[in-house]
């Protein structure tokens, strides 16, 4: 035994000692015992064998204090000895020969009608019993179980419930291994911080949470629909293959499922303290209809061209099933935290009362200056019908606020790589994981996720004409996609495409880095003009009736007669041009990466031209006679007419995100300092 586990031990027998529960003699009787409850070839499990000694001394405590009473608790320490030393004999036994590991969990607490099914073979379960690996626990109404895995995860089984460890111990490596099933009913969890190597999850029969180390509680309801509430910490949710039946034998089949659990986990989303996360059945059902289709045309081993449809086919589906639905405890009221406050009291051998970070933030407005002031956004959006504030994340989360409140979050799995972009009804958001998805800006519901090919390069974005969405990608894909997220057609681009797609008409223009503007017809849905342009990347193109603008990346502003194909002027800036240009009444407006910021009139002269000294690639915006432009460190306004700066604000950190107008307000985000908020 290690000699702090020793000490330890022999102090709550002199605590018991000191408080009058044994005597001198029953005292010394019982240290001496646990003095020679010494293993060592190999060692037992001392902090296991500690922890049912802490439980059963505090039953001990907790009784009456009558001579009859003294009696009993006498004989549970004694019990609670032998249970060490029984423990250490345990785990000698289970050590040797087949390797099978000791059960090391123990139920501290079971109220009601609590049953354990072991192997087939279904008994009551009582306090002190120990659960290993295959156990299952049930309970009925009106009933509840308490499990402790040594001093590091608690668990509380609560009514109507069916739970399944299917591990929970620690290796050889001194990591923790937790695997727990969640079918039905509803468990709340208690996790120490998770150290390097250590791996926890709890399955439900749609989803899997990854454990970080916290405290959360899991609902499943009778239909199947799974809710997660977050106390402390962080959890990472993502949705589950779920296939009727005992599931596939062929090795191709399995392949299929691996092929979409591992997309599905590059989908997870954060789940953080006073957060509520819903996975619904009808997506994982939706999600299993495809699969099923899938694995009745499995293509023949071997035929490599079918294979790297399928794997195409996986990828599609995962990322087309829905993102779990992220809320905040004033959005949807969570019901297990003052369980979980309780649990976590009862964990630390804490006697004071612990305020929840719901229970502290309930009384109190969301401030929306502190929000803004720690808030790491990519791109900001604005919808004046609505008076919504968009913030999109860094790592993919949104946040819709409106006077002052958040209206509805949506985390995307993965981080938005492009300027969202909506029609009013609907916002429309490109991701890293190659995935179109549409939220709705009433409630932030998402209505559709659809799989692309390839990514929208940084500064291009999705474009929105007539009924139809269209996506140019990096890997040379154009898509046009309907309002209701169909796919109606696709096609292949001679090379990549870094820039938004324009729409006039029926005819779609779209840079391509073969150095030309593809303008595509989109009713016969082929290619009807290549102009010259030298490769644009970021900016977009402007269509004025037969005119089209453009600045490319050797930094040259143009206008070409489409009518009769042939370029009008160039003009060339300081460095490249990545950020789109603007045309305010008969004047352009453009900035380069060399520091340039220059007025051109449409037939190409000049009006004024300046140097701010550092590169500009994020777009400009005209407001009135007010030209805002956004440098690295400074944020600049120009006069319109004249081009001298009226004014600038220097930030301390870079700028993050493009600049987005409500009213007479502007917003943009930066790396270190939040989001700017400025009045016109």
């Amino acid at each position: 035994m290690e000699p702090h586990i020793e000490k330890e031990i022999i102090a709550i027998v002199e605590g018991l000692r000191e408080d009058g529960r044994c005597s001198d003699v029953q005292a010394r009787s019982l240290s001496s015992i646990f003095k020679r409850s010494r293993f060592d070839d190999p060692p037992i499990d001392a902090p296991r064998g500690l922890s049912r000694v802490r439980f059963e001394a505090a039953r001990v405590r907790g009784r009456h204090t009558s001579a009859r009473a003294f009696t009993a608790r006498t004989k549970v320490l004694m019990a609670a000895a032998s249970v060490f030393i029984i423990a250490g004999a345990a785990f000698l036994v289970f050590s040797t020969g087949d390797g099978i590991i000791p059960p090391e969990t123990a139920a501290e607490a079971v109220i009601g009608d609590v049953t354990f099914e072991r192997s087939g073979t279904v008994s009551v379960l009582e306090a002190g019993a120990l659960l290993g690996g295959g156990d299952i626990v049930r309970t009925g109404p009106r009933s509840f179980a308490d499990l402790r895995f040594r001093d590091e995860v608690i668990i509380r089984i609560k009514q109507d419930s069916r739970f399944r460890i299917d591990r929970l111990t620690r290796d050889k490596n001194a990591s923790l291994r937790a695997g727990l099933d969640l079918s039905a009913g509803t468990a709340l969890f208690s996790f120490k911080k998770l150290q390097r190597g250590d791996f926890a999850e709890v399955r439900t029969p749609t989803s899997v949470a990854g454990v970080r180390g916290t405290s959360f509680g899991v609902s499943v309801s009778e239909n199947r629909d799974v809710r997660y509430e977050v106390l402390e910490g962080t959890i990472s949710v993502r949705g589950r293959v779920v296939i009727d039946g005992s599931g596939p034998t062929d090795e191709a089949a399995r392949g299929v499922l691996e092929g979409v659990e591992r997309r599905l986990a590059e989908r997870a989303v954060a789940v953080e303290a006073n957060e509520v996360c819903e996975v619904k059945e009808r997506d994982a059902r939706a999600l299993a209809k495809k699969i099923e289709e899938i694995l009745v045309v499995l293509p023949e081993k071997g035929k490599r061209a079918e294979e790297r449809r399928l794997d195409d086919a996986i990828t599609k589906i995962a990322a087309e099933t829905a993102t779990p639905r992220i809320y905040t405890a004033a959005e949807s009221p969570p019901a297990h935290l003052l369980e979980l406050k309780q649990m976590a009291i009862i964990g630390e051998g804490k006697d004071e009362s612990v305020v929840t970070r719901w229970e502290r933030d309930r009384p109190v407005a969301f401030d929306q200056n502190a929000w803004m002031d720690r808030a790491r956004v990519s791109y900001v959006v604005t919808d004046d019908a609505r008076q919504l504030f968009i913030a999109v994340g860094t790592n993919g989360r949104i946040d819709a606020l409106r006077r002052g409140a958040v209206v509805w979050r949506f985390r995307c799995g993965s981080p938005v790589n492009a300027q969202p972009v909506s029609d009013g009804e609907i916002v429309y958001l490109a991701t890293a994981d190659e995935r179109i998805i549409a939220l709705s800006l009433d409630n932030g519901k998402e209505l559709w996720s659809r799989k692309i090919d390839g990514v929208l390069h940084f500064g291009a974005r999705l474009s929105i004409g007539g009924d139809g969405i269209y996506a140019a990608t990096a890997k040379g894909r154009l898509y046009r996609f309907n309002r209701r997220g169909g796919e109606e057609w696709s096609l292949r681009l001679p090379a990549a495409s870094y820039s938004t797609p324009v729409l006039d008409g029926n005819l779609l223009f779209v840079p391509v880095q073969d150095g030309k503007i593809h303008v595509v017809d989109t009713v016969l849905r082929i290619v009807v003009m290549r102009i010259d342009s030298g490769k644009i990347i970021g900016s977009s193109v402007i269509v004025r009736g037969d005119r089209l603008y453009y600045a490319n990346f050797d930094g040259v502003v143009a206008c070409h007669n489409i009518r009769r194909d042939e370029t009008e002027w160039r003009y060339r800036l300081n460095g490249a041009v990545t950020a789109d240009p603007v045309i305010d009444g008969g004047f352009l407006f453009a900035v380069s990466s060399g520091g340039d910021v220059v007025k051109l009139s449409l037939d190409g002269r000049v009006a004024w031209r300046a140097d701010l000294g550092g590169p500009v690639d994020r777009s400009p915006v005209v407001m009135g006679s007010g030209l805002y432009v956004l440098s690295r460190r400074v944020f600049y306004v120009f006069d319109t007419e004249k081009g001298t700066v009226q004014w600038s604000l220097v930030t301390p950190s870079e700028s993050a995100s493009n600049i987005a107008v409500a009213g007479t307000t502007m917003y943009f985000g930066t790396e270190e300092n939040g989001i700017y908020r400025i009045k016109k």
